[in-house]
C-alpha cells in the first residue's frame, strides 16, 4: 500500500468512526431496548425478554400493536419513497441549474 493511500485512510478514519458512532449506536441501542420488557411507570423493573416482544407483535392477533403494524410499515415505505424522490429530483434540478452558463 502506498504512503498516499495510507495517508488518505488515516485522514478519513476519524470521520468514519464518528459517522458510525452517530449512526450505529442509536440503532444498536434501539435493538437492545426492543429485547427488554420495560414499563415507564416502573423504571426500575426492566428485564431481558429476548424475542418475546417481536413474537407478541407478529403472532398475537389480539395485540393492538399488530393491528397498526401494517399501516406503520406502509406509511414508512411511502415516506421513504417520497423523500427519496424529492431528494433525487431536487438534487438533479440543482445540478442542471448549476451546469448552465451564466452571463
Amino acid at each position: 500500500m502506498s504512503s498516499e493511500r495510507r495517508l488518505a485512510y488515516s485522514l478519513i478514519a476519524p470521520a468514519v468512526v464518528v459517522m458510525l458512532a452517530v449512526a450505529a449506536y442509536p440503532v444498536a441501542y434501539a435493538v437492545w431496548l426492543s429485547l427488554q420488557s420495560y414499563n415507564l411507570a416502573l423504571p426500575g423493573e426492566r428485564h431481558f425478554v429476548g424475542l418475546a416482544n417481536y413474537r407478541a407483535v407478529l403472532l398475537d392477533a389480539d395485540n393492538p400493536l399488530r393491528q397498526g403494524l401494517g399501516l406503520a410499515l406502509r406509511n414508512t415505505a411511502l415516506f421513504a419513497l417520497a423523500v427519496s424522490a424529492m431528494s433525487i429530483g431536487g438534487g438533479l434540478g440543482l445540478a442542471l441549474l448549476m451546469h448552465r452558463d451564466f452571463p
